[in-house]
């Protein structure tokens, strides 16, 4: 007599489910093959929802980050009276708080994404220098030369990502020719800022540059000249 698989109680020849468990009994028909009844889906109430609230999250993010802040602010006021140091640190919580918003809001949208990650830099940039006492102003010189180069670069790889219709060698040639070209305009910028007659002079961005531009010629030969394929997945185990 067939058996449930389940809970083990035996039924008749013809049952189809359990009467204990309701789960499907297994017959052999007279080929000795087994037969399986399974059901045509699965109820409603048993389906799995992963629905991800955005807002939640974001809120979670916001009050983890306020206790830092507000922690900061209490100990410098408690000090000194006044916002002294807190500043840097408030700054700096804020400006993340800002790229985890934008990042996760505008993620599908390349251009938004790269102008208002540009924003955030720059402004964060600008807080920095009202709070850090110096001789010379370094945000307009330096510190929006360098966050105008690194959005562009960003926006291009972005761009060139976007609307390449083969990926593969191609995207870790124009990382690293992004990575070299971003590091010679910074090398610049630093050069020409610090020097006193406006001359510009080249040091540790010619190794990067020389060291990674060879790479990503070579990178493009072998995907447009060899079109040799690269499995991304494969090599990630996605």
């Amino acid at each position: 007599m067939p058996y449930c698989s389940r809970c083990g109680v035996e039924v008749e020849d013809k049952t189809v489910k359990c009467p204990l468990c309701e789960s499907p009994i297994q017959h052999l028909d007279d080929q000795n093959h087994p037969v399986f009844y399974y059901p045509q889906d699965i109820p409603p109430e048993y389906k799995e929802r992963r629905i991800f609230h955005r807002g939640a999250f974001t809120l979670f993010i916001s009050i983890l980050l306020f206790i830092p802040i507000a922690i900061t602010i209490i100990a410098d006021l408690t000090h000194h009276q006044t916002i002294t140091w807190s500043a840097i640190p408030v700054f700096s919580l804020i400006s993340a708080w800002g790229l985890f918003f934008i990042i996760s809001h505008l993620y599908k949208s390349p251009i938004a994404l790269g102008f208002s990650l540009f924003a955030d830099l720059a402004l964060f940039l600008f807080a920095l220098e009202q709070v850090l006492e110096t001789e010379r102003e370094w945000f307009l010189p330096l510190g929006l030369s360098i966050a105008g180069i690194l959005f562009l670069t960003i926006l291009i790889v972005m761009l060139f990502i976007l609307f390449s219709t083969r990926h593969g060698f191609n995207i870790i040639g124009a990382v690293l020719l992004a990575a070299s070209v971003l590091c010679f305009f910074i090398d610049l910028f630093v050069s020409r800022y610090i020097s006193e007659t406006g001359q510009i002079r080249l040091s540790w961005s010619l190794f990067v540059v020389f060291s990674t531009l060879p790479l990503a010629l070579f990178s493009f030969y072998l995907h447009y000249i060899k079109k040799v394929p690269l499995k991304f997945k494969r090599i990630f185990h996605l």
